[in-house]
């Protein structure tokens, strides 16, 4: 029963309190509480609230390490147009804690070019830290396509790459 308040007082300073450490605490103990997936979600979404707080909720919701948690995430992503908070969405998204659904998302994104170029290139080297060799090898699709920095860092990755098909790429780009 403590508990339930405690939870119910967690959202109250969240909802109502001026200060921002105030806030951020309580973000941090019901992240801690492991209860308050719609909660942090509704934190990401309201684009009024403090970017640390709306950092800090999308950090919470990515702890739970479930395909629900990373569906959330990949879903506010896609309604998201801060780039801050883009790259945060991507940040927290790691192969280690989602598999290669993660980096599937990550390749959508880079490959994407609608998409804002600092949350491609922040999905370029999300890629490059993990998960299936197949999507970090989809950065060789992404290079052709591209140019400037994407292509760059692209390039980048792909160069810390031992997989054969990667040195049969620099091997072609290099002969042409």
């Amino acid at each position: 029963m403590q508990l339930v308040v405690a939870g119910r007082q967690l959202r109250q300073i969240v909802q109502s309190d001026l200060s921002k450490d105030h806030r951020a605490a309580a973000v941090s103990w019901l992240d801690h509480r492991g209860e308050e997936r719609a909660f942090f979600a509704g934190l990401i979404e309201n684009e009024r609230e403090a970017g640390h707080i709306r950092k800090n909720a999308i950090s919470a919701l990515a702890r739970y390490s479930n395909n629900e948690a990373l569906s959330q995430l990949q879903s506010l992503y896609k309604k998201e147009e801060n780039t801050d908070i883009e790259k945060r969405i991507i940040s927290t998204m790691s192969t280690d804690r989602f598999g290669d659904a993660a980096g599937a998302f990550f390749l959508q994104v880079a490959r994407d070019t609608g998409e804002n170029r600092d949350a491609r290139k922040h999905a370029i080297s999300r890629i490059s830290l993990g998960g299936a060799i197949a999507h970090r090898l989809g950065l060789i699709d992404l290079y052709d396509g591209e140019t400037d920095k994407l292509r760059e860092k692209a390039t980048y990755w792909l160069g810390k790459s031992n997989d054969p098909r990667a040195v049969r790429f620099f091997e072609d780009m290099f002969r042409n």
